[in-house]
């Protein structure tokens, strides 16, 4: 199975072959698999018994004082969560882009926060539609790597990914299927199959070229 992304800067068309196979393996073995996809979450941000938060921060170093920033913001971060309900989709029309603005600039005004762990978070708790934008996602799209820390920007970069989605989202259906075949605990997103198809493309793709 095929599926097809275009750079950030719309010089090129990447077709993604294998899907099933990348997505496959990631399912079976990943370790993200248990420490992340299984972990329950609520849709509200809960500090300090958010375990997905606690396991997030811990994978980043994040320093006392970031923490504590985050512990500052909790409520403001919970408010926004409420306007951004979980029946968005990212493959919908509405798309409640000053509701993500804010939360955005939340957690991106921390010191030590950028888009990689920010997104992560965000993606737990509302998973249909937050895209996990790590180091390999801003490679294989060619996202400026110094805006990463710019709500506007990214908020670009949410969007041209949910293009991609709704291009690919017969595909990413049938992926999803065989995903929770595997997995019958777990429930994936479109978002989050199209994000793990990515990881494993972006990890292939620079095996085959280190020198």
């Amino acid at each position: 199975m095929c599926i097809t992304i275009h750079h950030f800067d719309g010089e090129q068309e990447i077709n993604i072959e294998n899907c099933e196979g990348f997505l496959t393996e990631f399912v079976k073995h990943n370790p993200s698999i248990i420490y992340y996809d299984s972990l329950p979450v609520t849709p509200h941000f809960q500090l300090p018994n958010d375990a997905l938060v606690l396991t997030a921060m811990s994978q980043n170093n994040l320093s006392h004082s970031a923490l504590q920033e985050l512990w500052n913001q909790r409520n403001d971060i919970d408010v926004s969560l409420q306007v951004i309900g979980t029946e968005f989709h990212l493959v919908d029309n509405l798309f409640p882009q000053d509701a993500i603005r804010n939360i955005l600039r939340i957690f991106l005004n921390i010191n030590g926060i950028r888009i990689s762990l920010a997104s992560k978070i965000l993606h737990k708790k509302r998973p249909k539609l937050f895209p996990i934008i790590d180091r390999r996602v801003m490679n294989i799209y060619r996202f400026p790597a110094g805006n990463d820390k710019n709500p506007e920007e990214v908020i670009k970069w949410i969007k041209h990914i949910k293009e991609d989605i709704r291009r690919n989202s017969t595909e990413l259906e049938q992926l999803k299927n065989i995903a929770e075949g595997e997995r019958d605990n777990i429930s994936f997103s479109l978002v989050r199959v199209f994000d793990i198809i990515l990881w494993q493309y972006q990890r292939q793709y620079q095996r085959e070229n280190e020198p």
